[in-house]
């Protein structure tokens, strides 16, 4: 068939494609902790209005309307409160601020690896029932954790448990970075020893500056450097935080490259 694109993408005709998914628009059953292992996975989809009914693939859409707007979808990413919640104490939906900006449809494409079937689904109505060419070798979803043995499919990423120290980290550059400036090299000049210009002369940066005291000035009693303090114990500290980040990630000193092999 020949005309207007309706998706766009790197998918082509006979040749492989992979596209990511946000973990918010995927769901396995309760307890699935591999994929492989799921008996079905629910893909979320959103389409533009007239897209979606102009798609072949997709029936029963003829009085079909749309039920998301940008700002819908967008705060959908935001928090995990479904929008069946809306009006329930204790969840407060944003409001739609006019009815001419919902312009999207939210689609569920079930995959069944039982049936070997694709299920899409809107909020009322079922859209698609087809054989589910995509299930070759399985769901047609790869996911990938660095957790090796998880509890669950969606498991506790280990940026989580870095999250504390990490911000810790920021602190300690933080203190240090404020720290650098407050020990740059300083002078107490007693009033009166020196002509302003030949201050001038002595904080400039040139090589060979030479500056004029006055008589009576005694370097020894009217002029003295601001003691610069050590940075020693907060690179200690972030040592510190380095190993406890380490070590609640599960990684030896060897492996952080700390050894020779």
């Amino acid at each position: 068939k020949k005309g207007l694109r309706l998706e766009t993408g790197p998918a082509r005709p006979g040749m492989p494609w992979v596209m990511p998914v946000l973990p918010h628009d995927f769901v396995v059953p309760w307890g699935v902790k591999y994929l492989q292992w799921s008996p079905w996975c629910a893909h979320r989809v959103i389409r533009h209005i007239d897209f979606l009914k102009s798609d072949v693939k997709y029936s029963d859409t003829r009085n079909l309307q749309p039920n998301r707007s940008m700002r819908d979808i967008v705060d959908s990413y935001m928090h995990t409160a479904p929008a069946k919640l809306k009006g329930l104490r204790g969840f407060a939906m944003p409001s739609r601020t006019s009815s001419n900006d919902v312009e999207f449809v939210e689609l569920w494409e079930i995959h069944n690896a039982v049936t070997q079937e694709v299920i899409t689904i809107s909020e009322t109505k079922v859209h698609r029932k087809d054989t589910d060419l995509l299930q070759v070798d399985g769901l047609p979803f790869k996911n990938l954790s660095f957790i090796r043995h998880p509890r669950s499919f969606w498991t506790t990423p280990q940026a989580e448990f870095l999250r504390f120290h990490q911000a810790e980290q920021f602190d300690i550059a933080l203190q240090g970075s404020k720290q650098r400036r407050i020990n740059a090299l300083k002078f107490l000049i007693r009033e009166g020893t020196m002509h302003p210009d030949e201050l001038v002369k002595a904080l400039s940066p040139e090589v060979g500056i030479a500056a004029m005291m006055k008589q009576e000035a005694d370097l020894s009693r009217d002029f003295a450097t601001v003691p610069q303090g050590s940075n020693f114990e907060l690179w200690q500290e972030a040592e510190f935080g380095r190993r406890n980040a380490r070590s609640v990630i599960g990684f030896s000193r060897n492996q952080m490259g700390e050894f020779d092999a």
